[in-house]
């Protein structure tokens, strides 16, 4: 929002800031806002992730105890997915934590990660 930066000159400094406070808790919830609705989605594809994996091992299971009747889930990229889908929820869970340095390379880190094992998933089908 343009109306809550301001920039300036203070003391021959060049400064970027909110006008007041008000306009500093405005920004700080909707930024607390849009990663709760990002956590909120990752949990919901977590859990559609994971219950396609159990439904891949109950059916392999069923496979194994009637000896080759039906068709069979292969697990080939649902665990790489399911991997990449707990990291990039664990990545947005510590955006909560206090900003610093290390959290956000930390933060950064583990999107790669995350990311990098979903397009492996993927990749593997």
């Amino acid at each position: 929002m343009i109306l809550i930066l301001f920039a300036g000159t203070l003391a021959g400094v060049n400064t970027v800031g909110f006008i007041d406070e008000k306009a500093q808790l405005l920004w700080s919830f909707f930024n607390m806002f849009s990663l709760a609705l990002l956590a909120l989605f990752e949990v919901v594809a977590f859990l559609l992730l994971l219950a396609r994996l159990t439904k891949a091992i109950r059916q392999r299971r069923l496979k194994e105890l009637a000896d080759g009747a039906g068709e069979v889930h292969h697990f080939r990229g649902i665990i790489l997915m399911n991997l990449g889908m707990f990291l990039s929820l664990a990545e947005t869970l510590i955006g909560f934590a206090h900003q610093s340095f290390t959290i956000g390379i930390t933060r950064r880190g583990t999107k790669t990660a995350g990311r990098a094992l979903i397009t492996l998933g993927l990749l593997r089908g």
